[in-house]
């Protein structure tokens, strides 16, 4: 049984395999045994520009120096400090 759209809503378990891309299971009920396959209606993987990654990856002086100031105090963890300070304004 595959779903052809789900009830995103109801929802309460889902799980993805890289070894089957384009399909997401699901369950409705925590204490089902088995997941119910969802598979995307494109069946294409999603993929973006470079023009519109680098534009997801700019932000204003204000919010790039607050969070500079977050890494600088340690509220954001060092492993996530060289992408804040690579982004673009």
């Amino acid at each position: 049984m595959s779903l052809k759209s789900p009830e995103w809503n109801k929802v309460k378990c889902h799980m993805a395999d890289k070894e089957i891309p384009h399909v997401l299971s699901i369950k409705y009920v925590h204490y089902e045994t088995s997941f119910v396959p969802f598979v995307s209606a494109s069946g294409h993987e999603a993929s973006a520009s470079p023009v519109a990654l680098e534009n997801e990856r700019t932000v204003s002086k204000a919010k790039k120096d607050d969070l500079l100031y977050m890494c600088n105090q340690l509220i954001i963890p060092r492993d996530y400090h060289s992408f804040y300070k690579s982004l673009a304004l």
